[in-house]
């Protein structure tokens, strides 16, 4: 007997020395306690809070080009999350393509796959700052002028070409290259929004063209002012028969209901509901009824053409009804030439009253004026 209870003692110490041992050295395995950052980003917010701590551990280092940084665990579907809050938040955070969660031991790494060197990316970031500055120096200050120089300026110094090339889908693509993808338009769009302090957030669903074809898309919510609308700089940017560079500006600050005609498969916290900021009716160029009122507007959007150099009047119809009373009323009924020799009067300058050119997208209901000058 007491044999034995010296060695059940003896046991029992063995056992206290194997535990503390045990919690000792596990307690190099036991995952890093992470935190969580203060950003008002929108993916940002949008993530739970393992997410948020992974996407503030790889934030404050992904600069450095680290092969692994340190991460809470994450399923597949939270890396993803992660992933996609970081390059929607951050345009110029094009250096990763991709990433992977590596365990070792408790511990989790997050693993990002570059699409380019350290040096490489400064020398673009370098490029861009510098075209940042220069574009920064035209931007409006007024909100609604900036965005619209914003979304001008990207379709004006970029054709849309998709192909496998990576960059296409970055800022790089728009601001250095000048040839990118929907996501490249966005991207470059929200950036050029952030230098005006405009605040934007990158929006991925589809798209259906009136052909019905359907991809994945990426397109922008805008706020201005106190309101939330939708800009897609991609498709204002068309690819013409003949190869003609235009600058449209049909999905300049939709709506909702605007917008779902054509795009769909998106969520956004926000309401985007305020019909007010869609450009045509800031240009007081949408109409919702024909007749002698419309021979009026359009006239008065010719007067205003003309007297600013230009000889293109556009604008647009709320519905296809509207529209289809429209192209009866001005061009078989002919009344579109009371309305040029209204404008030519109103204007004190010689408007070719007897002849023009316009085209008509059914699909947009949009018409285009196109009128002479004499001399």
């Amino acid at each position: 007997m007491k044999k034995l209870i010296r060695t059940t003692a003896c046991l029992t110490a063995l056992a206290v020395i194997l535990l503390v041992a045990y919690n000792f050295f596990n307690s190099f395995f036991i995952e890093k306690e992470f935190t969580e950052g203060n950003y008002s980003s929108y993916y940002y917010q949008q993530l739970d809070k393992t997410e948020k701590q992974a996407y503030t551990a790889v934030k404050e280092k992904i600069y450095e080009f680290p092969k692994e940084i340190e991460s809470p665990v994450l399923t597949t579907s939270q890396l993803e999350d992660v992933l996609n809050a970081l390059i929607y938040d951050d345009p110029m955070m094009f250096m990763m393509s991709n990433c992977k969660l590596v365990m070792q031991g408790r511990q989790a790494f997050f693993v990002p796959s570059y699409c380019m060197n350290s040096e490489e990316y400064s020398h673009y970031e370098e490029k861009i700052n510098k075209k940042l500055d220069k574009i920064a120096k035209e931007i409006p200050t007024n909100d609604f002028e900036a965005e619209l120089f914003c979304h001008d300026y990207i379709i004006e110094n970029c054709d849309y070409s998709d192909t496998d090339h990576i960059l296409e889908s970055t800022v790089v693509g728009v601001l250095i290259n000048g040839k990118a993808k929907c996501s490249g338009y966005a991207k470059a769009f929200k950036l050029l929004l952030d230098r005006a302090d405009i605040e934007s957030v990158l929006i991925t669903g589809a798209a259906t063209d009136f052909s019905g074809k359907t991809q994945n898309h990426m397109w922008n919510a805008v706020k201005i002012g106190n309101s939330w609308c939708y800009t897609d700089p991609t498709w204002d940017d068309p690819l013409t028969e003949d190869g003609e560079a235009v600058c449209r500006h049909i999905y300049f600050n939709m709506t909702e209901k605007m917008l779902s005609r054509t795009h769909n498969k998106f969520e956004f916290t926000e309401e985007c509901n305020d019909p007010s900021l869609y450009y045509y009716i800031i240009y007081d160029a949408y109409f919702d009824k024909c007749g002698e009122s419309l021979v009026s507007s359009v006239s008065d959007l010719i007067a205003e053409a003309a007297r600013s150099g230009r000889n293109e009047a556009e604008f647009m119809l709320s519905s296809d009804s509207v529209m289809s009373q429209a192209l009866i009323q001005l061009f078989e009924e002919e009344r579109i030439y009371r309305a040029l020799e209204t404008a030519a009067l109103k204007t004190g300058m010689s408007i070719v009253t007897d002849s023009l050119n316009y085209s008509a997208n059914i699909e947009e209901r949009l018409i285009t004026i196109i009128f002479e000058k004499k001399g």
